[in-house]
């Protein structure tokens, strides 16, 4: 069974209240995650921090996207078929 190649892209987008998108790139589509940068820790250089998985506070801030809410999600197929999920999918 061969593996399929995948490549991982991670960037910020729109500045300082901006986006971090992760792109999971795929033989025959792109998966995205998006992530809304919530504030900026600011103790030594400027890290972006985002809400929690199901928070219920502003406050409630973490640093890793895995811990984080998703803002949108979805995948691109290089067919043209395109599907982005905000939590109500259509």
């Amino acid at each position: 069974m061969a593996t399929e190649f995948v490549r991982v892209t991670v960037e910020d987008v729109f500045g300082d209240d901006g986006f971090r998108v992760r792109w999971s790139v795929k033989d025959h589509w792109a998966d995205v995650e998006v992530y809304k940068i919530a504030a900026y820790d600011t103790r030594d250089i400027l890290i972006p921090c985002f809400r929690k998985k199901g928070w219920k506070c502003s406050n409630e801030l973490v640093l890793a996207i895995g811990e984080a809410e998703e803002y949108l999600t979805g995948f691109v197929k290089w067919d043209g078929c395109t599907e982005l999920d905000m939590g109500k999918p259509h």
